[in-house]
């Protein structure tokens, strides 16, 4: 895959960018699919208690979430991103809670 490959001038800031970085995404989405097929299938209680992990482990890790969305903002703003966009990209503590 290409490290090397940006976006057109012009084009989304979030379009697909090839590189080995991407492959623990692609495995984090198929486990994510294999995760929904499984909740699909349970009980409500079930999917309450999975919902109130996942709301405690993005707590636990706003720190981290808030980091990681600081870089995703400044480089869509590199890309040129419209103010849009950015908004709808941007978090704050608010966001997250």
């Amino acid at each position: 895959m290409l490290d090397s490959h940006r976006c057109p001038r012009g084009a989304h800031y979030a379009c697909p960018v090839p590189s080995a970085e991407s492959a623990p995404l692609v495995d984090l989405g198929r486990r994510a699919k294999a995760a929904g097929r499984v909740l699909a299938g349970s009980s409500s209680a079930v999917r309450d208690d999975a919902l109130c992990i996942a709301a405690d482990l993005i707590e636990a890790r706003s720190d981290r979430i808030l980091a990681a969305n600081a870089e995703d903002v400044a480089r869509a703003t590199e890309a040129e991103a419209d103010t849009t966009s950015l908004d709808r990209l941007r978090l704050d503590g608010g966001r997250v809670a």
